[in-house]
């Protein structure tokens, strides 16, 4: 499992800030983060980059530059659509919670000042070992469209290539459906898959009879004429 997290620039790279846990983000750890919740997020840590160098020192900024660098080199720092945050206040916190409620992060890392947002985790939390921290990177999950396409999204979402092995698909909708649902989860839309495929068996076994049917035809017309529709481009 990859879990989504929100970083508040504000609360970055200050002295007793988050920058010491970047360590402790990738595919390995099961944790990424977000830009998030506009656009402006990149340009706003590298401003808080700049007031780290004064804060920190010269040692521990160049572990600092160094963390991050391999952040963006192991793609652990990805992209969302945001369709929730679009909230009048100025406030990253506001437009942050507002995303979250939306479509929720595994928390939101920063401060907050009366502390009753449950979904916010700030620095001290933890080093208490939140459970909002807890990445685990397997988990069984259930057999339906929705809890797959939720596994698969996050690490969809930063990859070149996506190949999706499924001998038994058909024309079924359960079939389509979840293969639509991985696609959307990964945003496969946007266009940053270099290599997306579709694995399956070019026949099924036909238990009443004692040949097999060639169904690679059917698969393709399936991808084509049903699949295709509800993914435009």
């Amino acid at each position: 499992m990859i879990h989504e997290y929100a970083l508040d620039p504000e609360t970055a790279f200050t002295k007793d800030g988050f920058w010491t846990l970047l360590k402790d983000f990738g595919i390995s750890h099961g944790r990424v983060l977000v830009e998030c919740p506009s656009a402006s997020w990149s340009k706003a840590m590298q401003t808080a980059l700049i007031r780290g160098k004064n804060e920190l020192g010269d040692v521990a900024f160049a572990r600092l530059i160094e963390r991050w660098a391999e952040l963006r080199r192991t793609k652990t720092i990805v992209r969302r659509r945001m369709e929730y945050s679009n909230v009048t206040s100025p406030s990253w916190m506001d437009r942050a919670l507002a995303e979250h409620r939306g479509e929720p992060f595994r928390a939101i890392l920063g401060k907050h000042a009366d502390g009753t947002h449950s979904q916010v985790l700030t620095k001290e939390q933890i080093d208490l070992g939140d459970e909002r921290w807890a990445a685990e990177t397997q988990q069984i999950i259930e057999r339906d469209a929705d809890a797959i396409a939720a596994c698969v999204g996050p690490i969809g979402r930063i990859s070149d290539d996506l190949l999706i092995i499924d001998p038994y698909f058909n024309g079924e909708a359960k079939w389509q459906q979840s293969l639509i649902a991985i696609l959307n989860a990964c945003r496969a839309e946007d266009g940053h898959f270099k290599r997306l495929e579709v694995h399956t068996r070019d026949f099924i076994s036909d238990e009443r009879s004692s040949g097999r049917r060639v169904i690679a035809a059917s698969k393709l017309k399936i991808l084509q004429s049903e699949v295709s529709k509800t993914l435009p481009g």
